[in-house]
């Protein structure tokens, strides 16, 4: 394990009270940033393990559900209380419910396109957030908007470069327009921008 690894303090562990606005990534292990994230020589089982020692939520997207859902065997090694949510492909709907199965507590959410219906006919208890329309963000490349049980989920790909002002607008905007009361925001960039992210979040009290 490396020193920078030795001294990556956790950022994101759990605090005192529920947090209004949440950060979290959506997986990307063909980022060399991520790639770097985590200690050389780590087992790839042990990395949800790695990770959830800093946010306690991941976004598994649409191009890797074939490699999640269809395979239990990664379940066993997930951190305590860790929450996993899925961007389900067009036509998967109907599997939420075995993903349930699967993974029990573990699973966060099963984030569902409109043109994919409204989950109706799942089990009881699926956590189904359903496509709403999306915001107008500035300095946002993409976003995407999500309503469910637990309150709204944001999954967002800022501009390049973002700086620390550019986030704290951009996080001060998100805490103050949304009328749930939870929003979760899973972060398409690399450990370093949802560090720069979270840092704000903590320093301008918007959790």
């Amino acid at each position: 394990m490396t020193a920078e690894h030795c001294n990556r303090k956790p950022l994101l562990m759990p605090d005192a009270e529920p947090r209004r606005l949440r950060l979290a990534a959506v997986l990307d292990d063909t980022d060399a940033a991520w790639q770097a994230f985590y200690p050389e020589g780590l087992p790839d089982d042990w990395r949800f393990a790695f990770y959830g020692h800093y946010w306690p939520e991941i976004l598994i997207p649409q191009e890797e559900w074939r490699r999640f859902a269809t395979n239990a065997g990664w379940v066993s090694e997930l951190p305590e209380a860790f929450q996993v949510y899925f961007e389900v492909p067009a036509g998967a709907t109907q599997h939420c419910g075995e993903l349930q199965r699967t993974l029990g507590g573990f699973l966060g959410g099963c984030l569902l396109e409109g043109e994919d219906g409204n989950g109706a006919g799942l089990p009881a208890g699926v956590p189904v957030y359903l496509r709403q329309p999306d915001p107008a963000l500035d300095h946002v490349q993409s976003c995407r908007y999500y309503a469910g049980p637990r309150g709204g989920v944001l999954v967002l790909e800022p501009e390049p470069g973002f700086a620390l002002p550019g986030w704290r607008r951009l996080l001060e905007s998100l805490h103050g327009r949304f009328a749930e009361p939870s929003l979760l925001v899973f972060l398409r960039a690399g450990p370093q921008e949802l560090e720069n992210a979270e840092t704000i979040r903590r320093l301008a009290g918007l959790g």
